[in-house]
């Protein structure tokens, strides 16, 4: 479960939650890990930085300013991680539930996850291989 809320938290970093809004405790997991962790930290960092290179469709940054204006001018995996661990939980909350209504209603939602597929992968690896027996 726990695997489950940091890749959903996760994902909504990347201000393309496809999943149901996230709830103040899977938002606290995914702060410990993200902003407490350093080595899974990095790792996950890594992949935000990968958001840098990819072209989303401007319905995404017009979602994404109105949903998380204090997010909007934050490119690199270093600024959204600090973004995050810098938010209170209702901050991140409030801004995930906004996207998740908006993504609902964007014609070009299949665009979009094909863009950010290189992203999610890449995430998925992280955290599979951090919840891996060692």
């Amino acid at each position: 479960m726990h695997f489950i809320a940091i890749i959903c938290v996760a994902i909504f970093v990347t201000i393309v939650t496809w999943t149901n809004a996230v709830s103040v405790e899977e938002i606290n997991a995914m702060k410990k890990d993200f902003c407490e962790n350093k080595e899974l930290g990095d790792k996950m960092e890594e992949c935000f930085g990968k958001l840098e290179k990819l072209e989303l469709p401007k319905e995404h940054e017009e979602m994404k300013k109105e949903c998380c204006p204090s997010l909007v001018d934050k490119k690199k995996g270093s600024e959204m991680r600090k973004w995050y661990c810098e938010s209170d939980v209702e901050t991140i909350q409030k801004c995930n539930n906004c996207q998740e209504k908006k993504l609902k209603d964007l014609p070009n939602i299949e665009e979009i996850q094909k863009v950010m597929a290189p992203f999610e992968e890449c995430l998925m690896r992280v955290l599979l291989n951090a919840t891996a027996p060692a």
